[in-house]
C-alpha cells in the first residue's frame, strides 16, 4: 500500500492534529477537536500507550517498519542471512536501485569493477555494510520528502549516524555498523511525532527555540517525551534490549547508547552555523568522554569526517541539500 504523505506544516495554531487513518488521535490531544466526556479521555498517565497504539495502527507504519525490522533482524555471518538480505532489497525497486548506486560510489567501491547486483554487493562490500546501506535507505526515504521539518530531522539523523560510526572506529568499538544504526534511530520518536502530529511538533519546536528544553516542551504539550514514543514503538517492534537502551532515560548509558547520544548531540550542536560550539562540546565530553575515551580535541576531526561521509552519501543519492541547511566546520563563524 502506498504511503500517504504527511500534511505539510503551516502555522502551528491554525489546524488541528492530522488524524491517523482508522485510528483518530484522541480529542484530548487535538486543539480543535470537540471536548470529550472526561471519563472517555485517556488519563494523562495513559496518553503514551494510547499514542503508541495509534502509531502502530497507522496504515503507513507497518510497511515501513516491517521492512526495516526484517533488515535489522538479520544476522551478519551466515549465507542464509545474505540471501534473505538480497531478497528483502530486491522486493523494493527503488531500494534496489539506490543500494546499487551507493555500492558503486567511490566511497564504497574503489575498484574498476562495477557491482552489478545486490548479491554481488554483499560479496564485495560485506553483509554489515549492505545491511547498513539498506536500513539507511528504508528509513531516510520513508520520511525525508514529507515535510521540511522531517527532511531536517533526516539530515540530522544521517549526520548523527556518521558521527557515531567515526567515533566507534576511533575508539575500536567492534560493532561500527550497530553504532551507526543506533544513532540513526535515536530520534525515531521525534520523527514519528513530526510526521503524525505536525501541528503539535511545530509548537514544541517553537517553544524550544524560545529556550524551553525540548523534553519539557514535549511533556507539556503531549504528556510524554519523544524517547517514550520511540521506546514504546520499539517495544512493539521487539527490538533487542541493546538497541532499545538508547532510549532509556534513566541511569548511565551503555557503550552503544553513549555512541548514539554523542552523535545526536554533536550533530544538533553543529547543525546551525550560529551555534556557539565551545560550551556545547565541553558538555558533550563531560557526559561521554570518560565512557568513550574521548577528549575535546578529538571532536573537530570526528565532525569533519562525518560531514564528508554524509555529503558523499547525499551526493550519491542525488539528494540536494539546500543552502539553508548548514554543515559547518567546528570553529566556523556564522
Amino acid at each position: 500500500m502506498a504511503a500517504r504523505p504527511c500534511t505539510r506544516n503551516r502555522q502551528p495554531d491554525t489546524a488541528g492534529l492530522r488524524k491517523s487513518p482508522g485510528l483518530p488521535i484522541a480529542a484530548g490531544m487535538d486543539p480543535q477537536a470537540k471536548p470529550q466526556d472526561p471519563e472517555t479521555q485517556p488519563p494523562r498517565r495513559d496518553r503514551l500507550a494510547h499514542y503508541v497504539t495509534q502509531l502502530v495502527g497507522d496504515s503507513k507504519l507497518p510497511l515501513f517498519s516491517k521492512r526495516l525490522l526484517d533488515i535489522l533482524a538479520l544476522g551478519t555471518q551466515d549465507r542464509t542471512s545474505a540471501h534473505k538480505l538480497a531478497d528483502l532489497v530486491l522486493e523494493d525497486y527503488a531500494l534496489t536501485v539506490n543500494v546499487l548506486r551507493m555500492a558503486n560510489s567511490f566511497h564504497y567501491n574503489r575498484s574498476n569493477r562495477p557491482i552489478e547486483n545486490v548479491s554481488h554487493a554483499i560479496v564485495v562490500l560485506g553483509m554489515d555494510t549492505v545491511r547498513r546501506l539498506a536500513s539507511t535507505l528504508v528509513y531516510f526515504l520513508a520520511f525525508e520528502k514529507r515535510s521540511a521539518s522531517l527532511r531536517e530531522l533526516m539530515i540530522q539523523s544521517m549526520l548523527s549516524a556518521h558521527v557515531a560510526a567515526v567515533v566507534a572506529e576511533k575508539t575500536t568499538f567492534a560493532r561500527r555498523e550497530d553504532a551507526y544504526l543506533a544513532a540513526m534511530l535515536l530520534n525515531l520518536g521525534e520523527v514519528l511525532v513530526a510526521c503524525h502530529s505536525p501541528e503539535h511538533y511545530m509548537i514544541i519546536r517553537a517553544e524550544a527555540r524560545e529556550g524551553t528544553p525540548m523534553r519539557e516542551a514535549c511533556q507539556r504539550r503531549l504528556g510524554f517525551t519523544f524517547e517514550g514514543v520511540a521506546l514504546g514503538v520499539g517495544t512493539h517492534w521487539r527490538l533487542s534490549s541493546d538497541l532499545a537502551s538508547i532510549w532509556d532515560e534513566h541511569g548511565a548509558p551503555p557503550h552503544l547508547a553513549a555512541l548514539a547520544r554523542l552523535g545526536n548531540e554533536l550533530s544538533r550542536l553543529m547543525y546551525k552555523p550560529s551555534t556557539k560550539h565551545a560550551a556545547g562540546m565541553q558538555l558533550i565530553i563531560f557526559r561521554y568522554g570518560y565512557t568513550l575515551k574521548l577528549k575535546e580535541d578529538d571532536l573537530p576531526g570526528i565532525w569533519e569526517r562525518a560531514v564528508e561521509e554524509t555529503r558523499s552519501m547525499f551526493g550519491t543519492l542525488g539528494v540536494m541539500v539546500g543552502s539553508h541547511i548548514a554543515l559547518p566546520a567546528i570553529g566556523a563563524q556564522p
